[in-house]
């Protein structure tokens, strides 16, 4: 029995900006160090103890689990994973989303077109990836390729925790990869545009079989907010 602890990253300027960002990198705000320092606060005042520490290798990843766990008083090593990569969007990364709407679906705004369930995560993902097509290297994915690579690694990781007996996992990820894996595993994410950043997806895992405890939660850093820092 593994429980995995599925976060995503803490808010990013890229984030601020409504840019794209897949294989693209920025730094967390002030907000997206406080709310993950947040998350390690509440974690501890639950009595998670985590025993191991998972990232993609996106620096907004990977400071987030570092910046959880240090608040934690958790002295672990975040291992480094490249399968647990947000979905990458080709020669569009960094563009603002208005504009990556207009050239992939004729669309003025990305999120009243989400909202209006114009289009979803897997229609994004593949017309970005038709988009590339024609590019030198087509670095997208689509949503089956995207989905294949995430879910692997997140059985491979709760495999060898399970030979481990090791029971609690942080994964710290992206949200609309979260999103897709959770759609491909049969879970309602039906009308949600996005996870919130800092938020906690908890997965049960036994026999290879995912069950999803608990879906885009604040709880944690809602709590470590109300509680001091520690020195």
């Amino acid at each position: 029995m593994v429980e995995l602890y599925l976060v995503r990253h803490g808010q990013t300027i890229y984030n601020v900006e409504k840019r794209v960002q897949g294989y693209a990198d920025s730094d967390l705000t002030p907000t997206g160090l406080a709310d993950a320092k947040a998350l390690g606060r509440g974690l501890a005042a639950a009595g998670i103890v985590i025993e191991q520490a998972f990232a993609s290798d996106r620096k907004r990843a990977i400071v987030t689990a570092q910046t959880a766990l240090s608040a934690a008083q958790q002295d672990l090593n975040v291992n480094v994973n490249v399968a647990l990569r947000e979905m990458d969007y080709g020669k569009f990364e960094g563009w603002q989303t208005d504009d990556f709407a207009k050239a992939a679906f004729d669309l003025p705004s990305f999120d009243e077109a989400m909202a209006q369930g114009v289009i979803d995560l897997d229609s994004i993902a593949g017309r970005a990836f038709a988009l590339n097509e024609a590019e030198p290297i087509n670095y997208a994915e689509n949503a089956q390729m995207a989905v294949t690579r995430f879910g692997g690694a997140l059985s491979a990781l709760a495999h060898r925790a399970d030979e481990l007996q090791e029971e609690r996992l942080l994964v710290v990820t992206h949200g609309t990869i979260i999103l897709m894996w959770l759609a491909a595993i049969g879970f309602d994410v039906k009308g949600v545009r996005g996870l919130s950043n800092a938020s906690v997806t908890q997965v049960h895992v036994a026999d290879n079989q995912f069950s999803v405890k608990s879906f885009n939660d604040l709880a944690y850093v809602e709590a470590g907010r109300k509680l001091p820092e520690s020195d």
